[in-house]
Protein backbone atom coordinates (compact mmCIF):
# COMPACT_ATOMS: atom_id res chain seq x y z
CA UNK A 1 0.00 0.00 0.00
CA UNK A 2 1.14 3.48 -1.23
CA UNK A 3 1.40 6.60 1.18
CA UNK A 4 -0.98 7.74 -1.07
CA UNK A 5 -3.73 4.50 -0.45
CA UNK A 6 -3.14 4.16 3.40
CA UNK A 7 -3.53 8.12 3.71
CA UNK A 8 -6.97 7.93 1.62
CA UNK A 9 -8.11 5.29 3.89
CA UNK A 10 -7.73 6.83 6.78
CA UNK A 11 -9.40 9.96 5.63
CA UNK A 12 -12.26 8.76 3.74
CA UNK A 13 -14.89 8.56 6.55
CA UNK A 14 -13.98 12.06 7.47
CA UNK A 15 -14.04 13.30 3.70
CA UNK A 16 -17.29 11.63 3.06
CA UNK A 17 -18.47 13.42 6.03
CA UNK A 18 -18.35 16.75 5.10
CA UNK A 19 -18.76 16.03 1.05
CA UNK A 20 -22.36 15.44 2.59
CA UNK A 21 -22.68 17.95 5.92
CA UNK A 22 -21.05 21.07 3.94
CA UNK A 23 -23.40 21.23 1.32
CA UNK A 24 -26.42 20.56 3.72
CA UNK A 25 -24.79 23.83 5.60
CA UNK A 26 -25.51 25.89 2.51
CA UNK A 27 -21.79 25.48 1.09
CA UNK A 28 -21.67 26.20 -2.97
CA UNK A 29 -17.82 27.06 -3.01
CA UNK A 30 -14.62 25.54 -1.97
CA UNK A 31 -11.14 27.22 -2.20
CA UNK A 32 -8.59 24.35 -2.22
CA UNK A 33 -5.53 25.42 -0.54
CA UNK A 34 -1.54 24.97 -1.03
CA UNK A 35 0.98 26.57 0.86
CA UNK A 36 3.94 27.27 -1.14
CA UNK A 37 7.30 28.11 -0.06
CA UNK A 38 6.81 31.78 0.35
CA UNK A 39 4.28 31.31 2.62
CA UNK A 40 1.24 32.28 0.74
CA UNK A 41 -1.59 30.44 -0.06
CA UNK A 42 -2.06 29.41 -3.50
CA UNK A 43 -5.99 28.75 -4.26
CA UNK A 44 -8.32 26.93 -6.94
CA UNK A 45 -11.66 28.10 -6.71
CA UNK A 46 -14.44 25.32 -7.33
CA UNK A 47 -17.93 24.61 -7.15
CA UNK A 48 -18.04 22.68 -3.42
CA UNK A 49 -16.50 19.41 -3.92
CA UNK A 50 -14.63 17.25 -1.63
CA UNK A 51 -12.64 13.90 -3.20
CA UNK A 52 -11.56 10.83 -1.48
CA UNK A 53 -9.83 9.74 -4.73
CA UNK A 54 -7.02 12.76 -4.72
CA UNK A 55 -6.18 15.67 -7.20
CA UNK A 56 -4.02 17.08 -9.32
CA UNK A 57 -1.69 19.35 -8.40
CA UNK A 58 0.74 21.37 -10.68
CA UNK A 59 4.55 20.99 -9.03
CA UNK A 60 5.51 24.21 -10.05
CA UNK A 61 3.90 25.44 -7.09
CA UNK A 62 6.48 24.46 -4.92
CA UNK A 63 8.80 26.72 -7.23
CA UNK A 64 7.41 29.70 -7.45
CA UNK A 65 9.17 33.15 -7.05
CA UNK A 66 7.53 36.21 -4.75
CA UNK A 67 5.36 38.29 -6.63
CA UNK A 68 5.85 35.87 -9.41
CA UNK A 69 9.06 37.31 -10.45
CA UNK A 70 8.23 41.20 -10.38
CA UNK A 71 10.30 42.81 -11.20
CA UNK A 72 12.94 41.31 -13.19
CA UNK A 73 10.33 37.94 -14.55
CA UNK A 74 11.89 34.74 -13.07
CA UNK A 75 8.33 33.16 -12.29
CA UNK A 76 9.60 29.89 -11.23
CA UNK A 77 13.37 28.01 -10.54
CA UNK A 78 14.33 24.90 -11.76
CA UNK A 79 14.40 22.23 -8.92
CA UNK A 80 13.68 18.54 -9.04
CA UNK A 81 10.62 18.10 -8.63
CA UNK A 82 9.37 20.32 -11.22
CA UNK A 83 11.85 21.75 -14.14
CA UNK A 84 12.23 21.96 -18.22
CA UNK A 85 13.98 18.46 -17.93
CA UNK A 86 11.00 17.18 -16.66
CA UNK A 87 8.60 18.33 -18.36
CA UNK A 88 6.58 20.45 -15.24
CA UNK A 89 4.30 17.95 -14.49
CA UNK A 90 1.82 17.83 -12.09
CA UNK A 91 1.85 15.58 -8.93
CA UNK A 92 -0.92 14.11 -6.63
CA UNK A 93 -2.52 15.71 -3.49
CA UNK A 94 -5.26 14.90 -1.08
CA UNK A 95 -7.36 17.36 0.50
CA UNK A 96 -6.93 16.97 4.86
CA UNK A 97 -10.69 17.07 5.45
CA UNK A 98 -9.33 18.34 8.98
CA UNK A 99 -8.17 21.51 8.04
CA UNK A 100 -11.96 21.75 6.68
CA UNK A 101 -13.96 25.27 7.29
CA UNK A 102 -16.86 26.75 6.40
CA UNK A 103 -16.01 30.93 6.32
CA UNK A 104 -18.83 32.23 8.62
CA UNK A 105 -18.84 35.55 6.69
CA UNK A 106 -19.41 34.22 3.29
CA UNK A 107 -21.01 30.80 4.85
CA UNK A 108 -21.54 29.53 0.95
CA UNK A 109 -17.90 29.02 0.85
CA UNK A 110 -15.66 26.90 2.41
CA UNK A 111 -11.65 25.88 2.20
CA UNK A 112 -9.25 22.93 2.64
CA UNK A 113 -5.55 22.31 3.00
CA UNK A 114 -3.73 19.99 0.76
CA UNK A 115 -1.00 17.30 1.31
CA UNK A 116 0.98 16.37 -1.44
CA UNK A 117 2.27 12.89 -2.59
CA UNK A 118 4.40 11.81 -5.77
CA UNK A 119 3.22 10.27 -8.64
CA UNK A 120 4.61 6.85 -7.51
CA UNK A 121 1.81 7.51 -4.01
CA UNK A 122 5.03 8.05 -2.30
CA UNK A 123 5.06 11.29 0.54
CA UNK A 124 6.02 14.42 -1.05
CA UNK A 125 9.25 15.25 1.26
CA UNK A 126 8.60 18.98 0.39
CA UNK A 127 4.97 18.86 1.66
CA UNK A 128 5.40 21.81 4.49
CA UNK A 129 2.42 20.19 6.11
CA UNK A 130 3.19 16.94 6.41
CA UNK A 131 6.85 17.82 7.35
CA UNK A 132 5.61 19.84 10.23
CA UNK A 133 2.86 16.84 11.11
CA UNK A 134 6.41 14.49 11.59
CA UNK A 135 7.41 16.93 13.92
CA UNK A 136 4.30 17.04 15.75
CA UNK A 137 4.24 12.95 16.09
CA UNK A 138 7.93 13.06 17.31
CA UNK A 139 7.12 15.34 20.08
CA UNK A 140 4.43 13.28 20.98
CA UNK A 141 6.83 10.44 21.07
CA UNK A 142 8.77 12.35 23.95
CA UNK A 143 5.66 12.98 25.98
CA UNK A 144 4.56 16.25 24.79
CA UNK A 145 2.42 18.48 23.05
CA UNK A 146 3.19 21.74 21.03
CA UNK A 147 1.76 24.86 21.20
CA UNK A 148 1.97 27.87 19.05
CA UNK A 149 0.96 31.37 18.84
CA UNK A 150 1.50 34.05 16.00
CA UNK A 151 1.96 37.80 16.17
CA UNK A 152 2.39 39.54 13.26
CA UNK A 153 2.92 43.11 12.69
CA UNK A 154 2.09 44.67 9.04
CA UNK A 155 1.10 47.36 7.57
CA UNK A 156 -2.07 49.17 5.65
CA UNK A 157 -2.54 51.01 3.08
CA UNK A 158 -5.51 52.59 1.34
CA UNK A 159 -6.02 51.30 -2.13
CA UNK A 160 -4.75 53.36 -5.01
CA UNK A 161 -4.46 51.15 -8.30
CA UNK A 162 -2.46 53.79 -10.00
CA UNK A 163 -0.08 53.95 -8.34
CA UNK A 164 -0.10 49.63 -7.36
CA UNK A 165 0.13 49.26 -11.03
CA UNK A 166 3.12 51.62 -11.61
CA UNK A 167 5.07 49.99 -9.18
CA UNK A 168 5.21 53.44 -6.76
CA UNK A 169 3.98 51.56 -3.37
CA UNK A 170 5.95 53.76 -1.56
CA UNK A 171 3.96 56.62 -2.35
CA UNK A 172 0.30 54.77 -1.02
CA UNK A 173 -1.13 56.58 2.01
CA UNK A 174 -1.22 55.08 5.17
CA UNK A 175 -4.19 53.64 6.92
CA UNK A 176 -4.48 56.21 9.95
CA UNK A 177 -3.21 59.49 11.10
CA UNK A 178 -0.84 58.83 13.50
CA UNK A 179 1.87 56.47 14.47
CA UNK A 180 0.70 55.75 18.32
CA UNK A 181 0.74 52.65 19.60
CA UNK A 182 -2.60 51.80 20.99
CA UNK A 183 -4.93 53.99 19.56
CA UNK A 184 -8.40 53.42 18.91
CA UNK A 185 -8.85 56.90 17.62
CA UNK A 186 -6.37 56.32 14.61
CA UNK A 187 -8.30 55.91 11.52
CA UNK A 188 -11.73 55.97 10.58
CA UNK A 189 -14.73 52.77 10.93
CA UNK A 190 -10.58 50.98 12.63
CA UNK A 191 -13.25 49.57 15.20
CA UNK A 192 -15.60 48.23 12.55
CA UNK A 193 -12.67 47.03 10.95
CA UNK A 194 -11.35 44.85 14.09
CA UNK A 195 -14.70 43.30 14.89
CA UNK A 196 -15.37 41.91 11.18
CA UNK A 197 -11.88 40.78 11.49
CA UNK A 198 -12.13 38.78 14.62
CA UNK A 199 -15.37 37.77 13.84
CA UNK A 200 -13.93 36.44 10.37
CA UNK A 201 -10.56 34.49 12.63
CA UNK A 202 -13.20 33.08 14.79
CA UNK A 203 -15.46 31.26 12.09
CA UNK A 204 -12.63 29.85 10.85
CA UNK A 205 -11.19 27.94 14.16
CA UNK A 206 -8.48 30.40 14.23
CA UNK A 207 -9.71 33.22 16.83
CA UNK A 208 -7.69 36.00 17.47
CA UNK A 209 -6.52 37.07 20.62
CA UNK A 210 -5.96 40.56 20.57
CA UNK A 211 -5.58 43.52 17.18
CA UNK A 212 -4.07 47.04 18.06
CA UNK A 213 -2.14 49.94 16.45
CA UNK A 214 1.36 49.90 16.41
CA UNK A 215 4.58 52.20 16.18
CA UNK A 216 4.45 54.10 13.10
CA UNK A 217 2.10 55.36 10.53
CA UNK A 218 0.21 52.44 8.50
CA UNK A 219 1.49 49.97 10.70
CA UNK A 220 -0.99 47.51 13.13
CA UNK A 221 -0.67 44.06 14.78
CA UNK A 222 -2.70 41.23 15.33
CA UNK A 223 -1.53 38.14 17.52
CA UNK A 224 -3.54 35.10 17.11
CA UNK A 225 -4.37 32.32 20.54
CA UNK A 226 -2.32 29.10 20.68
CA UNK A 227 -2.56 25.91 18.87
CA UNK A 228 -0.86 22.60 17.57
CA UNK A 229 1.81 23.00 15.83
CA UNK A 230 0.13 22.70 12.67
CA UNK A 231 -3.11 24.26 13.14
CA UNK A 232 -1.19 27.16 14.22
CA UNK A 233 0.75 27.22 10.87
CA UNK A 234 -2.39 27.20 8.71
CA UNK A 235 -3.97 29.90 10.89
CA UNK A 236 -1.21 32.33 10.52
CA UNK A 237 -0.94 31.58 6.36
CA UNK A 238 -5.16 31.79 6.46
CA UNK A 239 -4.81 34.96 9.48
CA UNK A 240 -2.71 36.70 6.47
CA UNK A 241 -4.55 35.70 3.40
CA UNK A 242 -7.96 37.36 5.06
CA UNK A 243 -6.57 40.24 6.35
CA UNK A 244 -5.98 41.37 2.93
CA UNK A 245 -9.14 40.08 1.46
CA UNK A 246 -11.14 42.01 3.93
CA UNK A 247 -8.67 45.03 3.31
CA UNK A 248 -8.97 45.01 -0.50
CA UNK A 249 -13.59 44.92 0.48
CA UNK A 250 -12.53 48.01 2.24
CA UNK A 251 -10.38 49.98 -0.19
CA UNK A 252 -7.72 49.24 1.60
CA UNK A 253 -4.33 47.10 0.83
CA UNK A 254 -2.65 45.34 3.66
CA UNK A 255 0.93 44.51 3.17
CA UNK A 256 3.36 41.98 4.84
CA UNK A 257 6.61 43.29 3.68
CA UNK A 258 8.95 43.22 6.48
CA UNK A 259 10.16 47.29 6.37
CA UNK A 260 8.05 49.69 4.08
CA UNK A 261 9.27 52.60 6.00
CA UNK A 262 12.77 54.17 5.72
CA UNK A 263 15.47 52.45 7.56
CA UNK A 264 16.03 54.20 10.66
CA UNK A 265 12.43 55.68 11.23
CA UNK A 266 9.20 53.83 12.38
CA UNK A 267 9.31 50.36 13.09
CA UNK A 268 9.21 47.80 11.32
CA UNK A 269 6.94 44.44 10.86
CA UNK A 270 8.37 41.48 12.83
CA UNK A 271 6.35 38.39 13.30
CA UNK A 272 7.11 36.72 16.79
CA UNK A 273 6.08 32.97 17.66
CA UNK A 274 5.12 31.84 21.35
CA UNK A 275 5.78 28.25 21.71
CA UNK A 276 5.36 25.61 24.75
CA UNK A 277 5.47 22.37 25.26
CA UNK A 278 2.26 20.92 27.50
CA UNK A 279 2.50 17.02 28.92
CA UNK A 280 0.57 14.67 26.88
CA UNK A 281 -0.75 12.80 29.92
CA UNK A 282 -1.28 15.85 32.46
CA UNK A 283 -1.46 18.47 30.19
CA UNK A 284 0.53 20.63 32.20
CA UNK A 285 2.92 23.12 31.09
CA UNK A 286 6.30 21.35 30.97
CA UNK A 287 7.79 24.83 30.62
CA UNK A 288 6.60 26.24 33.80
CA UNK A 289 8.84 25.35 37.18
CA UNK A 290 7.19 26.94 40.79
CA UNK A 291 11.03 27.40 41.83
CA UNK A 292 13.25 28.43 38.51
CA UNK A 293 12.50 31.18 35.90
CA UNK A 294 11.80 27.75 33.58
CA UNK A 295 11.37 24.26 33.59
CA UNK A 296 14.51 22.04 32.33
CA UNK A 297 12.59 21.11 29.60
CA UNK A 298 12.16 24.79 28.93
CA UNK A 299 15.86 25.24 28.94
CA UNK A 300 16.56 22.50 27.16
CA UNK A 301 14.24 23.35 24.64
CA UNK A 302 15.48 26.95 24.16
CA UNK A 303 19.32 25.57 24.22
CA UNK A 304 18.07 23.81 20.61
CA UNK A 305 16.57 26.91 19.38
CA UNK A 306 19.78 28.65 20.36
CA UNK A 307 22.26 26.57 18.97
CA UNK A 308 20.39 26.44 15.64
CA UNK A 309 19.27 29.85 15.23
CA UNK A 310 22.37 31.04 13.23
CA UNK A 311 22.09 27.64 10.65
CA UNK A 312 18.25 28.37 10.43
CA UNK A 313 18.77 32.06 10.45
CA UNK A 314 17.77 32.21 6.57
CA UNK A 315 14.20 30.37 7.43
CA UNK A 316 13.31 33.42 9.63
CA UNK A 317 14.60 36.49 7.40
CA UNK A 318 13.88 34.82 4.23
CA UNK A 319 14.42 37.80 1.80
CA UNK A 320 16.62 40.92 0.99
CA UNK A 321 14.16 43.21 2.64
CA UNK A 322 14.32 41.63 5.73
CA UNK A 323 17.67 42.69 6.90
CA UNK A 324 17.00 46.51 6.59
CA UNK A 325 14.77 45.54 10.11
CA UNK A 326 17.52 44.10 12.14
CA UNK A 327 17.90 47.02 15.01
CA UNK A 328 18.24 46.09 18.72
CA UNK A 329 17.21 49.06 19.27
CA UNK A 330 14.15 49.01 17.98
CA UNK A 331 13.42 45.05 19.68
CA UNK A 332 14.72 43.48 16.45
CA UNK A 333 17.20 40.89 17.55
CA UNK A 334 21.31 41.18 15.92
CA UNK A 335 22.40 38.14 18.43
CA UNK A 336 22.16 34.74 19.93
CA UNK A 337 21.22 34.89 23.31
CA UNK A 338 18.07 34.82 25.98
CA UNK A 339 16.29 36.27 28.96
CA UNK A 340 13.51 36.57 31.12
CA UNK A 341 11.25 38.64 29.50
CA UNK A 342 14.00 40.50 27.17
CA UNK A 343 12.06 41.91 24.28
CA UNK A 344 15.97 42.81 22.72
CA UNK A 345 17.10 38.57 23.08
CA UNK A 346 16.03 36.60 20.60
CA UNK A 347 14.24 34.63 23.24
CA UNK A 348 11.90 36.03 25.30
CA UNK A 349 11.31 33.73 28.51
CA UNK A 350 7.62 34.59 29.92
CA UNK A 351 7.08 32.71 33.07
CA UNK A 352 3.93 34.97 34.53
CA UNK A 353 1.32 35.78 35.26
CA UNK A 354 0.47 32.07 35.89
CA UNK A 355 1.68 28.62 34.89
CA UNK A 356 -0.64 28.15 32.04
CA UNK A 357 1.33 31.11 30.16
CA UNK A 358 4.75 29.85 30.30
CA UNK A 359 6.08 30.02 26.99
CA UNK A 360 9.20 31.22 24.89
CA UNK A 361 8.68 33.88 22.33
CA UNK A 362 10.86 33.45 19.28
CA UNK A 363 11.29 36.92 17.95
CA UNK A 364 14.15 37.01 15.14
CA UNK A 365 11.38 36.71 12.36
CA UNK A 366 9.77 39.67 9.99
CA UNK A 367 6.59 38.80 8.74
CA UNK A 368 7.61 37.70 5.42
CA UNK A 369 8.98 34.48 7.14
CA UNK A 370 6.44 31.34 5.79
CA UNK A 371 4.93 30.16 8.98
CA UNK A 372 5.64 26.37 8.56
CA UNK A 373 8.99 26.81 7.84
CA UNK A 374 9.72 28.55 10.85
CA UNK A 375 7.59 25.72 13.16
CA UNK A 376 9.86 23.07 11.65
CA UNK A 377 12.92 24.69 12.42
CA UNK A 378 11.98 25.97 16.01
CA UNK A 379 10.18 22.20 17.06
CA UNK A 380 12.94 20.37 15.33
CA UNK A 381 15.63 22.10 17.10
CA UNK A 382 13.79 22.99 20.30
CA UNK A 383 13.21 18.49 20.05
CA UNK A 384 16.93 18.01 19.41
CA UNK A 385 17.50 20.25 22.63
CA UNK A 386 15.71 18.04 24.99
CA UNK A 387 16.39 14.58 23.27
CA UNK A 388 20.23 15.96 23.67
CA UNK A 389 20.19 17.17 26.86
CA UNK A 390 22.07 20.90 26.05
CA UNK A 391 22.05 23.43 28.25
CA UNK A 392 21.71 27.17 26.96
CA UNK A 393 23.57 30.00 28.52
CA UNK A 394 22.76 32.41 31.71
CA UNK A 395 19.81 34.25 31.02
CA UNK A 396 20.60 37.84 30.60
CA UNK A 397 18.25 40.48 31.21
CA UNK A 398 19.15 43.24 28.72
CA UNK A 399 21.62 43.71 25.84
CA UNK A 400 24.52 40.84 26.00
CA UNK A 401 27.66 42.19 24.63
CA UNK A 402 29.20 39.02 24.93
CA UNK A 403 26.76 38.04 22.16
CA UNK A 404 27.53 41.26 20.23
CA UNK A 405 31.06 39.69 20.09
CA UNK A 406 31.13 36.32 19.70
CA UNK A 407 27.60 35.05 18.44
CA UNK A 408 26.33 37.76 16.25
CA UNK A 409 23.19 37.32 13.60
CA UNK A 410 23.88 37.39 9.86
CA UNK A 411 23.55 40.64 8.49
CA UNK A 412 23.45 40.13 5.20
CA UNK A 413 21.20 38.00 2.89
CA UNK A 414 24.30 36.20 1.72
CA UNK A 415 25.88 35.29 4.66
CA UNK A 416 22.40 33.47 6.17
CA UNK A 417 22.05 31.55 2.57
CA UNK A 418 25.82 30.87 3.19
CA UNK A 419 24.92 29.18 6.94
CA UNK A 420 21.95 27.35 5.76
CA UNK A 421 23.89 25.44 2.93
CA UNK A 422 26.68 24.67 5.03
CA UNK A 423 24.88 23.79 8.57
CA UNK A 424 24.11 20.41 9.04
CA UNK A 425 22.00 20.41 11.67
CA UNK A 426 19.50 22.52 9.56
CA UNK A 427 20.12 19.69 6.89
CA UNK A 428 18.63 17.35 9.45
CA UNK A 429 16.13 19.51 10.88
CA UNK A 430 14.42 19.86 7.46
CA UNK A 431 15.20 16.83 5.78
CA UNK A 432 17.99 16.46 2.94
CA UNK A 433 15.10 17.38 -0.07
CA UNK A 434 13.21 19.98 1.84
CA UNK A 435 16.40 21.96 2.69
CA UNK A 436 17.57 21.56 -0.54
CA UNK A 437 14.80 23.02 -2.31
CA UNK A 438 14.77 25.76 0.32
CA UNK A 439 18.08 26.64 -0.47
CA UNK A 440 17.24 27.14 -4.52
CA UNK A 441 14.44 29.12 -3.54
CA UNK A 442 16.66 31.73 -1.54
CA UNK A 443 19.68 31.34 -4.37
CA UNK A 444 16.75 32.64 -6.64
CA UNK A 445 16.13 35.17 -4.75
CA UNK A 446 19.60 36.50 -4.18
CA UNK A 447 19.98 35.85 -8.05
CA UNK A 448 16.80 38.03 -8.92
CA UNK A 449 18.04 40.84 -6.79
CA UNK A 450 21.45 40.91 -8.09
CA UNK A 451 20.25 40.79 -11.52
CA UNK A 452 17.84 43.81 -11.32
CA UNK A 453 20.94 45.66 -9.78
CA UNK A 454 23.12 44.80 -13.00
CA UNK A 455 20.14 46.26 -15.30
CA UNK A 456 19.90 49.44 -13.14
CA UNK A 457 21.95 52.46 -11.96
CA UNK A 458 21.14 53.67 -8.62
CA UNK A 459 20.76 56.75 -7.08
CA UNK A 460 23.74 56.36 -5.20
CA UNK A 461 25.54 55.97 -8.48
CA UNK A 462 23.73 59.37 -9.68
CA UNK A 463 24.82 61.27 -6.23
CA UNK A 464 28.07 59.94 -5.99
CA UNK A 465 29.76 60.10 -9.65
CA UNK A 466 27.80 62.05 -12.07
CA UNK A 467 29.33 65.67 -10.94
CA UNK A 468 32.04 63.68 -8.11
CA UNK A 469 34.93 61.96 -10.80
Amino acid sequence: MTDLERTIAQRQAEIARIASEFPERGVEFVQIQFPDLTGLLRTKYAPFKASASGESLNAILYNVSHADGAPVGDVVFDAPICSLENGYGSIQALIDPGSAVIHGWRPDTASVMLNSFENDGSACALDLRACLEACEARAHALGYQARFAFEYEFGIFHYDEALIGAGRFAELRPYGHSFTNYDMLRAPHYEDLIQEYLRRMTSIGAPAASFVSEYGHGMYEFALKPLPALAAADAAVRAKQHMKELCLERGLIATFMTRFQSVGGESASGLHIHQCLLDSESGANAFYDPVEPVSPVARQYAAGLLKAMRDTHLVFRPTMNAYRRMDRNAWSPEEVYWGIENRVAPLRAINRPAADACRIEHRCAGSDANPYLCVIAMLGAGLKGIEERWEPGELVSGESLSAQQSMPLPRRFEESIELFEDAALAQEIFGEPLWRQYLLSRRNELEAYRAWQDAHITDFEYARYFLGV
